[in-house]
């Protein structure tokens, strides 16, 4: 079974990717209906402002740990803690740095959890629903998707422009939603992924998962973009180093300056107070 962390009092589960596999297929099998959210950084940052994504992220199946700031900071968060402002500040700094150096085992990216998902859909001769990101992304994954994957069977669409809460912008959208969850019901996938982002896609499925026809649904913000080849993936060794954000950050520096800097710089900062403020 995973091992639960608290980041910033939300909860992500320390595992590895073929614990995440095994437990999904076993839950398949169960029947039921579940869950998996892939928080990074950036969703801990927003989750422990916002308590109903929190909540959302709690009740998953599991909470992959989608960046290596995660690890790093719950190997952090644990170490011994001291009375002492004064050693709290002399000593966390030190702990921290340690922490990036050594604590960035336990990652499991969304995007590669999402293929891992599409084989074992292939192999099994399941369903796949493939919701949100753009008309165009939607219908490249989905031509991608048959002819990688003869052996399940797909169907897509890029879904309602809904807000921060999910609820469709107008009622042009609340109508583009509705078609989209009937064409899911009648579909019946056994696998849905969700690609609106955050906190949208979590929302989302908190609020319609009771009435889809679906066993699993999952968070995968924008892995739709890199299977569809509309975004280029980070070269492995960027990704081995925890240094993606800085490939991001290169390739659309307008577009990921807010979000690297939140990752990066905002996230730890965060962390640091977090565990300083914290009595022993």
């Amino acid at each position: 079974m995973p091992e639960t962390w608290k980041v910033l009092n939300v909860r992500v589960d320390g595992t590895q990717r073929q614990e995440v596999l095994d437990q999904i297929q076993e839950k398949l099998t169960q029947g039921g209906k579940f869950y998996i959210t892939t928080p990074n950084p950036e969703i801990v940052l927003k989750a422990s402002k916002d308590r109903k994504l929190k909540d959302i992220i709690g009740q998953s199946l599991i909470a992959i740990p989608d960046g290596v700031g995660l690890p790093i900071a719950s190997k952090f968060l644990n170490m011994q803690k001291f009375r002492s402002k004064t050693i709290r500040k002399l000593v966390y700094p030190c702990q921290l740095l340690l922490c990036a150096v050594i604590g960035r085992d336990g990652v499991v990216r969304g995007r590669e959890l999402m293929l891992d998902l599409f084989d074992v859909a292939n192999k099994g001769k399941k369903k796949v629903y493939l919701l949100g990101a753009t008309k165009g992304v939607n219908a490249k994954a989905l031509d991608k998707f048959e002819s990688e994957y003869p052996g399940a069977k797909v169907r897509g669409s890029s879904g309602p422009i809904i807000t921060d809460i999910a609820k469709p912008l107008g009622r042009l959208q609340e109508k583009i939603n509705r078609d989209a969850i009937n064409q899911i019901n009648k579909f019946r996938p056994d696998i849905l992924i969700v690609a609106f982002g955050c906190p949208k896609q979590e929302k989302w499925i908190a609020k319609w998962l009771s009435r889809l026809n679906v066993k699993c649904a999952m968070t995968v913000g924008g892995a739709l973009d890199y299977y569809a080849g509309v975004a280029k993936l980070p070269p492995k060794v960027l990704s081995r180093l925890g240094l993606e954000w800085f490939w991001r950050l290169a390739r659309e520096p307008k577009k990921r300056i807010k979000r690297v800097v939140n990752a990066i710089f905002i996230f730890p900062w965060t962390v640091f107070k977090f565990k300083l403020q914290t009595q022993v």
